[in-house]
């Protein structure tokens, strides 16, 4: 059963919530069937599968295509994506770009600053 955002918030301070990375189906579906409850899709994809030399040349559409192959891979498991760099300078394009997320398959976004 997928975990809630209140879950994971009832968890926070109580319990280590296991979270792994995947970007590609077949990895998520292994991850759900072992039982992981978060998978991560992080814009180190661009360095791990992509071979960027940094994950400041990910794109949000490279974001969104690796969220909908995870999601297919682990449709029962909760999704956390990374907002990449430079999709989240100002409030209203942090929110277009979280929801393009969460329309590819994300139940949560996160972003990396200062």
């Amino acid at each position: 059963m997928k975990l809630t955002s209140e879950a994971l918030r009832r968890m926070k301070s109580v319990a280590p919530i296991p979270m792994l990375t995947a970007y590609t189906a077949p990895v998520a579906r292994a991850l759900e069937k072992a039982g992981v409850p978060v998978i991560l899709v992080g814009d180190t994809v661009g360095m791990v599968e992509m071979g960027f030399d940094s994950t400041r040349h990910v794109t949000l559409a490279h974001m969104a295509y690796h969220v909908g192959a995870v999601r297919r891979g682990a449709p029962e498991t909760h999704l956390v994506a990374d907002l990449p760099y430079g999709s989240y300078e100002e409030p209203s394009k942090a929110l277009s770009s979280a929801r393009t997320l969460i329309k590819a398959g994300s139940d949560s976004v996160k972003l990396e600053g200062p």
